[in-house]
């Protein structure tokens, strides 16, 4: 403490070595000693106080009325009474207004003591600086709270709606008189205020009804969505708030506003809304912590927004597929009512993994097929191997996108089944989707059709062959006779030397034979004879004669007598097959097997000419759509195999019936 002289006083000597004494270990700004009318008996500053504005001696002997307000001269009266009433010490606090435009007030601690006789001790410190920072800490807890509470409010289970309107009066008890959170519109040709709040009602809704076209870039609001960044305007008057916006001068002298901030809502780097405040009263100012905190409230509404436009998006998409959801039914249900109405046939759905998904009709239940116990099982575990070797193949097929058609024999069903690729929403392959259509009846009558065909053609063939052999054969060989007898009487004369009936003769023999030839050719006259197993024997023999090739027949067949029809299909087949090895493949071997296995009879032909040089060519040519035809007649299969330079397998499987 500074050197104190003493004073003269109205009541006598301040005793200094006492003020000393006392202020030791409270080390104040200003010393003063009152007497129990607030004269100023002593003044002095400390060490670590500020010089007054006036000097120490101003004050002595003066009232503090002459220097204080009146609220300030009772208050302080007041303490002092109680000081010298109970001769204990008592601590208050006070502030003091500005003394000029460049102070901002202090606030004050003062510690009263009892002194002499009727007079008080007053040390006083200068304590702005402990409580602004005391309200700076408060400020900020409560705006920390405010933070948390507006992002428990973000992350509730309201509407955007009702969380914007919470947090508008959150901001506003704590920051600024006016609120208001703003929305770039779809077509983003306006700024709409989608929440706002102000203590009086008239401004509130003005404010509401705002609206600002992006395209004019009027007003703070339309500059921040152009830059994207914040404007801050941290002090201005109402006068100076219509020049920046004169259309709305009006209301601004009605309504000013004295500080205002505009932070811009940021979405994906797009600017999706603003949220703004201002105060309206004349003495509150923002600052750049409120800015700092308006950008962080901003960031999290930026993420409500976010969380808004997935929430629609869902609820679209939502609708959508329930929709479609919706759709599937009414088509599922009508599908189920064209599959019960179609007695031939049966569909089914698989995924990817070919995993049973759906399976209906008749098909299914004709033969008691309970189709939900296979939903979820793969086509392994459904069916039998060779059903999974027939079908796989074309199941994975489609599910590379192409649609495939095969013959099927489901249990005894024949039918044709006919798949095609399934695409989900982004036209990515799914699964698949299978028809089947039972053609038992088509085949049964084309069948029947052909082998009424094929028994036709054979009773005209053994007609031609009848008439050839007795008509025009038995005239050959009465002409052979004739010629006979006509030579044994020309050589009993003289001109016999004259006459050569020899190439008459040869002639005769070849036409006899030709006839022979052509009507066991069209009527192979040996199974009407004798059984099937000897007639490919003999035919084999002669076609081995007729062009020089070895040809082996095997047989095992046994006892085992076929209906007439089926021989003469086998025989037919034979003929044909043995006719292409011989003038199409070029053959010099040729081995005949015929076998009854597994209650089907199998005739094959194989050679060692020079095959097909196309496989596409399998197919063709009469000869082989004869073969094919008489095989389906007798409801077999007809199959070959050829491969360039290997040679030529040909197999017919017909099913055997036994017959006496």
């Amino acid at each position: 403490m500074k050197t104190i002289t003493q004073k003269k006083s109205v009541s006598g000597l301040v005793d200094i070595k006492k003020i000393h004494e006392i202020i030791q270990n409270n080390l104040p700004d200003l010393v003063f000693v009152f007497d129990k009318k607030l004269t100023y008996l002593h003044c002095s500053y400390g060490e670590n106080g500020q010089k007054p504005a006036m000097p120490v001696k101003t004050f002595i002997g003066k009232r503090v009325s002459e220097f204080f307000p009146k609220w300030f001269n009772d208050l302080l009266r007041t303490h002092i009474n109680t000081v010298l009433a109970t001769k204990k010490e008592l601590v208050f606090e006070y502030q003091l207004p500005p003394l000029n435009s460049k102070d901002d007030g202090h606030f004050f601690s003062c510690r009263l003591y009892p002194f002499e006789k009727d007079q008080v001790l007053a040390l006083i410190r200068d304590i702005t600086e402990q409580v602004q920072t005391q309200k700076e800490i408060q400020s900020r807890l409560k705006r920390d709270h405010m933070l948390s509470e507006i992002s428990q409010t973000l992350i509730s289970k309201s509407t955007l709606q009702d969380k914007l309107n919470k947090i508008i009066r959150q901001l506003s008890g704590l920051m600024a008189e006016l609120v208001m959170i703003s929305r770039i519109t779809d077509d983003k040709k306006y700024i709409e205020r989608v929440a706002a709040y102000h203590p009086q009602k008239e401004f509130l809704e003005f404010v509401q009804s705002l609206k600002t076209k992006i395209s004019s870039g009027f007003g703070q609001h339309g500059k921040v969505f152009s830059s994207g960044k914040p404007i801050f305007i941290p002090y201005t008057t109402p006068e100076k708030m219509a020049a920046m916006n004169a259309r709305r001068k009006k209301v601004f002298k009605k309504f000013p506003v004295y500080s205002s901030l505009y932070v811009p809502i940021i979405l994906n780097k797009e600017v999706k809304g603003i949220l703004s405040m201002a105060h309206t009263t004349k003495d509150n100012h923002f600052s750049d912590e409120d800015l700092g905190i308006l950008e962080r409230v901003a960031s999290r509404l930026a993420l409500a927004f976010e969380s808004d436009e997935l929430y629609h998006k869902m609820e679209d998409e939502l609708a959508v597929r329930k929709e479609i959801e919706k759709q599937l039914l009414h088509s599922r249900e009508l599908y189920r009512s064209v599959i019960a109405n179609l007695p031939n046939a049966a569909v089914t759905v698989c995924d990817l993994d070919l995993k049973l998904l759906f399976a209906d009709g008749p098909i299914y239940q004709r033969k008691n097929i309970d189709t939900s116990l296979m939903l979820g099982k793969t086509l392994k575990e459904r069916w039998s191997k060779k059903i999974v070797d027939l079908v796989e193949p074309n199941y994975r097929a489609t599910l590379l996108g192409s649609s495939r058609e095969f013959e099927f024999n489901f249990d005894g069903i024949k039918s044709t089944v006919y798949t095609k690729p399934l695409y989900d929403l982004q036209g990515k392959i799914n699964g698949l989707i299978s028809f089947m259509l039972d053609r038992s009846d088509e085949l049964n009558n084309q069948q029947r059709i052909m082998s009424a065909i094929v028994e036709g053609q054979d009773m005209e063939r053994k007609r031609l062959a009848e008439e050839l052999h007795d008509g025009l054969g038995q005239v050959l060989s009465a002409i052979n006779l004739h010629a006979r007898h006509i030579k044994s009487r020309v050589d009993k004369t003289e001109q016999s030397k004259n006459i050569d009936f020899n190439p008459l003769s040869a002639l005769i023999d070849k036409a006899i034979h030709e006839v022979r030839t052509i009507s066991h050719d069209i009527s192979p006259m040996p199974l009407y004879d004798f059984d099937l197993s000897s007639s490919l024997q003999d035919l084999a023999d002669q076609s081995s004669v007729n062009a020089e090739v070895k040809i082996t027949m095997k047989s095992d067949i046994g006892k085992h007598k076929l209906e007439k029809n089926i021989e003469i299909g086998i025989y037919r087949i034979a003929q044909e097959l043995i006719n292409n090895a011989i003038k199409h493949a070029h053959a010099t071997r040729i081995l005949i097997n015929l076998s009854v296995q597994d209650g089907k009879i199998i005739f094959s032909v194989k050679d060692d000419g020079i095959g097909f040089l196309n496989t596409k060519k399998k197919n063709k040519g009469i000869g082989l759509y004869n073969v094919k035809m008489r095989s389906q007649s007798l409801n077999g299969v007809f199959t070959i195999d050829s491969s360039a330079g290997v040679g030529t397998s040909a197999t017919v499987q017909i099913p055997f019936r036994k017959t006496n």
